[in-house]
């Protein structure tokens, strides 16, 4: 049951040190690991929704009510015996295409939820193959050794349940032949409290006692502490103080987290340089990344450049895996704070350079690039924009106003990036290529020319707008790689009125339907549009996440003496106009009309020219979550007639 999925930085470097064996050789061994890319996996969030009115991320996250938008997953559909299990495989093969060979899995705590997702990942991988699943419980809310609602031996037997649990699959990450585990934020909540008074054995004891409570309970581990807080703010090195004198049970260490800017300095030298400073070169690294960092709940946000980063950060990792043996990308899935996976927001847009650098991390060898690939990077409003609807906003550093056009070109070209009505134009060689401009409203589109050919091209389904709904600081993105697919709409249901079709013409009036309304997610829907609209109430539209009395609907029509184009919500049969705008055009002639409805995003085009850029308003959100449905066409009042009949997904293939 596998679809392949067409949907879809500020990018920070931590670096692990690992080391394993009671013996300075054994320290060793990771020299005979394979590099691997690896990427953090939150249980509750998978990249796929199956069901988006029981997913948490469509019905709750994604709602105003919350006031901020983050990041959603995609729209995946399936009608197999073990829909969870097909999805799951989906999305490893998804991430395989990434460049990522396994999943750490995020452990909140140890219940049926996180069980069964556990579980799932383990068979999925086990079925895809050449796939791992790792153990990451999060500390952050497990607890600490010092107590609290987790006291030390509930956290130990839940780490100890769960590796029960994966024993025997062949897809469990292991090292030495043992199971890793790999803690996320092994320092919370007292990180700093060692950095104050080096005699305290904390975080080195915990380590220690974990592993040798593992190894009593007849469960020997490899132990890794991944996302460490403040641990960078260091001096000296822990790993090498003889107070702690743990270093042979250190698996690993992270030595910065995302609030860690790579250029604070620390007795003149940067986070980067002090991991190689400190780890001794016989202990295993691992190069850490995320691609954005951002939580609205907790209002703060961390303003990447684009891909800027993204890109420094593995050509670090690149340049020292010598010293680093893994990355883990933070995060696959947090659509609460990071997310590399494809979502409504980029789609696929981080595939192309992801799987470029994780093959040459991994192999060694810089990737030969064989075919032209652009892709398009921005964020959906400009910072200073003032949301119309929901008024917070988030602390944190000022993003940039700008738009990137990022190319892979096997030979030198023309990069050329149009935002707005400007058009801005860099010539390149080959190799990765970046043209960053600021942008301007409206449609965001890149390509790339050679010799006067276009040889690749590109189009946001996000333009960008002066007046959002609310302030959504995450970045968009499309790729040529993956361009939305378009879909023959054969099969139509007459709702109401009277209809009559000529093969991809419809001409009637009343409502038409077609499409699978569980799979159209994110969705683009065009038609060449012919009527007289001579009569006041006249209107012609198209209809798109049809639920039965609940959609939206970009019309073009006569309301209070004139002509008008008109986006509207109808929740339960009652209209609510979110955007509309006086307009001018001939009549009884054809007229293409285009509806996108792309995250929140419903915009209208009318004869190619971008009308509305507005972010959609959803005042009944969790009663009527309309992130999926049927599309369709309509026509009141007067007989219309729809020829050319397109519509185009985001979301499967």
């Amino acid at each position: 049951g596998y679809k392949r999925i067409i949907p879809a930085a500020i990018a920070v470097l931590f670096v692990v040190v690992c080391t394993v064996g009671t013996a300075v050789g054994a320290n060793t061994q990771w020299m005979h690991t394979p590099h691997l890319v690896l990427a953090h996996y939150m249980p509750g969030f998978p990249a796929l929704g199956i069901d988006p009115k029981n997913n948490y991320w469509y019905a709750a996250q994604y709602s105003p009510l919350l006031n901020n938008l983050t990041a959603r997953p995609i729209l995946y559909s399936d009608g197999g015996i073990d829909p969870e299990l097909d999805s799951r495989i989906a999305e490893i093969r998804l991430a395989q295409a990434y460049g990522i060979d396994g999943f750490l899995v995020d452990e909140l705590e140890d219940n049926a939820v996180y069980r069964q997702t556990w579980v799932t990942l383990l068979k999925a991988a086990a079925i895809v193959g050449h796939f791992k699943i790792g153990l990451q419980p999060d500390y952050a809310t497990l607890g600490n050794p010092n107590g609290g609602d987790h006291p030390p031996q509930s956290r130990r037997e839940k780490i100890k349940h769960w590796i029960d649990l994966a024993r025997d699959s062949p897809a469990l990450l292991r090292f030495d032949g043992k199971p890793c585990v790999i803690p996320y934020g092994a320092a919370y909540p007292d990180a700093k409290t060692y950095d104050q008074d080096p005699s305290l054995t904390y975080p080195e004891g915990e380590k220690k006692d974990l592993v040798d409570w593992m190894a009593d309970a007849g469960t020997p581990i490899s132990y890794a502490a991944s996302h460490s807080l403040s641990w960078p703010i260091y001096t000296n090195p822990y790993a090498n103080d003889p107070k702690s004198g743990f270093q042979t049970f250190a698996f690993a260490t992270v030595t910065f987290s995302p609030g860690d800017n790579v250029n604070t300095m620390v007795n003149g030298i940067n986070t980067r340089q002090r991991a190689l400073n400190y780890w001794p070169p016989r202990f295993m690294q691992i190069g850490e990344a995320t691609f954005l960092y951002e939580n609205p709940n907790a209002h703060w946000y961390t303003a990447p450049r684009l891909t800027t980063t993204w890109r420094q950060t593995w050509a670090w990792n690149v340049a020292h895996r010598n010293r680093i043996q893994w990355v883990e990308i933070i995060t696959w899935n947090d659509w609460g704070e990071s997310a590399v996976a494809p979502s409504v927001n980029q789609f696929m847009a981080l595939q192309p350079i992801t799987r470029y650098y994780a093959d040459w991390f991994k192999t060694g060898v810089k990737p030969k690039i064989t075919r032209n690939v652009v892709s398009i990077f921005h964020r959906d409003s400009p910072y200073n924009a003032v949301p119309t609807k929901f008024p917070m906003r988030i602390n944190g550093p000022i993003p940039t106003d700008e738009v990137e056009a990022l190319a892979l070109l096997p030979r030198p070209a023309t990069l050329v990036l149009q935002t707005g009505s400007k058009i801005y134009r860099k010539a390149v060689g080959a190799g990765v290529q970046s043209l960053i401009v600021p942008f301007g409203l409206g449609l965001q589109s890149a390509w790339i020319e050679r010799h006067g050919d276009r040889l690749a091209f590109v189009m946001s389904p996000h333009p960008i707008s002066d007046r959002p709904v609310r302030e959504n600081l995450w970045i968009d993105g499309a790729t040529s790689a993956y361009p939305p697919r378009s879909l023959v709409l054969s099969k139509w249901d007459d709702v109401s009125g009277d209809w009559t079709a000529h093969g991809n013409i419809r001409t009637g009036t009343g409502l038409s339907l077609s499409g699978n309304g569980s799979e159209l997610g994110n969705v683009t829907v065009s038609a060449d549009v012919t009527s007289s609209l001579a009569t006041n109430g006249d209107f012609v539209g198209l209809a798109e996440h049809v639920n039965g009395d609940n959609y939206y609907r970009f019309a073009l029509g006569h309301w209070d003496g004139k002509m008008q184009w008109r986006i509207s919500l109808f929740d339960k049969g009652i209209e609510t106009v979110i955007d509309h705008s006086d307009v001018t055009f001939a009549t009884k002639r054809p007229i293409e009309l285009r509806f996108d409805c792309v995250g929140e995003h419903l915009i209208g085009y009318v004869n190619g020219h971008l009308v509305s850029a507005n972010a959609a308003d959803y005042p009944n959100w969790q009663s009527a979550p309309l992130t999926y449905g049927r599309v369709g066409v309509t026509s009141i009042g007067t007989v219309a007639t729809f020829a050319n009949i397109r519509l185009k997904t985001y979301d499967t293939h």
